[in-house]
């Protein structure tokens, strides 16, 4: 089964790993390095982690599916080309 890599998958999935983590008062923020997710945790502490984007596929590859070896010998700079290159629909 070939995966879709969209803002909607990469959002549901993080979506998922925050809300299991019972993350509130959440902020995103899409950066070179992949998705800042800021927050507050259950005890009002501060929650703040980047999602790479390896860590971003590794998580929608483990709910969609298998899928072919997407890092080729020219890596993605960002989350934005990223998607561009693997035919996703892109926020613009």
């Amino acid at each position: 089964m070939r995966v879709t890599y969209s803002y909607e998958s990469i959002l549901r999935v993080v979506g998922r790993e925050l809300a299991e983590a019972s993350v509130h008062a959440i902020s995103l923020r899409e950066t070179a390095e992949g998705l800042v997710a800021e927050g507050l945790n259950r005890d009002l502490s501060t929650y703040q982690h980047t999602f790479t984007l390896g860590e971003l596929c590794t998580l929608i590859d483990s709910t969609e599916g298998h899928v072919e070896d997407l890092f080729d010998a020219a890596p993605a700079h960002s989350l934005r080309e990223f998607l561009a290159r693997h035919e996703a629909v892109v926020a613009r």
